[in-house]
């Protein structure tokens, strides 16, 4: 899956905790989206009964991972012997590809040695390519969605080898920005949001987040060339720090 390393790599109080905190000249000055004016700083503070960063995150993750079920079916047999349809040759008398029909889905089963490589799902009317499945020896199945209604946009499924789906990314524009969720296999919960875009300020910026078994923020992370930001919460505890880059 998507490896955050190869990217460029808000605290918000009600108001009697922003009240209280008032003696501190950084209590107003620690939200992620207001850092502007310090450059490097660490603060521990209570962690809030509203905490918009967790928030934030928590509702971008629900919102992930309402895009699929937990578990995908997929029918197909990965063994050439299995495969039924037509069989089209290279020049060479090789095995090209075979290719079945399915109400309104040409199905192409591409060859590699005596497994299935990959195959390549498209539209009968348009020929457009609508899925991708690439079984991954020991790591399940890669399954990607293409979807014509938008532009550059497709979603790739990590499958395990049962079909739970363990992974889930969303790739859009022209694969600069995308968005990525991590579930454990066993409880199909969230463990894990990833996402990389432009934000308002024109700035390319990643940000990093993990839950813990019971679905809570554990940290978050949000970085752009110029700043990152780091949050982590330990029991009753948040612990930010800012550096610039």
């Amino acid at each position: 899956m998507i490896n955050p390393i190869t990217f460029k790599a808000s605290v918000e109080y009600n108001k009697i905790a922003a009240q209280k905190e008032s003696a501190n000249p950084l209590c107003e000055k620690v939200d992620m989206n207001g850092v502007n004016a310090l450059s490097n700083y660490n603060q521990v503070l209570l962690r809030p009964k509203y905490d918009k960063d967790a928030i934030e995150v928590l509702n971008k993750a629900r919102d992930m991972n309402n895009l699929a079920p937990k578990k995908l079916e997929i029918p197909h047999s990965f063994n050439i012997d299995e495969v039924n349809g037509e069989r089209v040759y290279k020049k060479d008398g090789t095995l090209a590809y075979i290719r079945e029909y399915e109400n309104e889905i040409i199905r192409e089963y591409y060859p590699q040695n005596t497994k299935i490589e990959k195959v390549i799902e498209r539209n009968k009317k348009t020929g457009q390519i609508i899925a991708k499945i690439e079984p991954q020896e020991g790591r399940g199945i890669k399954l990607t969605v293409f979807d014509d209604k938008i532009n550059n946009k497709y979603t790739m499924f990590q499958l395990e080898e049962d079909g739970l789906i363990s992974a889930i990314t969303e790739f859009s524009g022209k694969g600069q920005s995308f968005r990525t969720l991590f579930r454990n296999p066993d409880t199909t919960m969230p463990v894990r949001y990833l996402e990389a875009r432009d934000n308002d300020d024109g700035e390319f910026a990643v940000l990093d987040s993990r839950f813990d078994n019971s679905g809570r923020v554990l940290e978050i992370k949000k970085m752009t060339d110029a700043k990152q930001v780091k949050i982590e919460y330990e029991g009753d505890k948040k612990n930010i720090s800012v550096k610039g880059t």
